[in-house]
């Protein structure tokens, strides 16, 4: 079971390696929300780019400010695992 702790981990995680400076690079892509939605819908996940996984994430930290527990519900229903694992097979030039 996942904890609480474990997803605050990868949020950490993910500033630290893909935004250390604290620029807010990300987003890039302005309607994020729609591509997360379409995604989760069709389960394009392996058709997404680096910047559209990175913005899906990172919008989703940004928005979970705004909507309390965002993170983690999309812990919960294992859309960040993927989202992480296609980013993870990116960064390692398998696509």
């Amino acid at each position: 079971m996942l904890s609480r702790q474990y997803a605050q981990d990868v949020k950490d995680f993910l500033w630290v390696t893909y935004d250390p400076e604290d620029r807010l690079i990300y987003p890039v892509i302005a309607d994020w929300d729609d591509l997360l939605a379409r995604t989760i819908d069709k389960g394009g996940y392996p058709s997404l780019s680096k910047d559209e996984v990175l913005s899906i994430l990172f919008g989703l930290m940004y928005r979970n400010r705004i909507v309390e527990g965002l993170w983690w519900s999309m812990f919960e229903q294992g859309v960040t695992q993927k989202l992480l694992s296609h980013l993870s097979a990116l960064d390692t030039d398998k696509y």
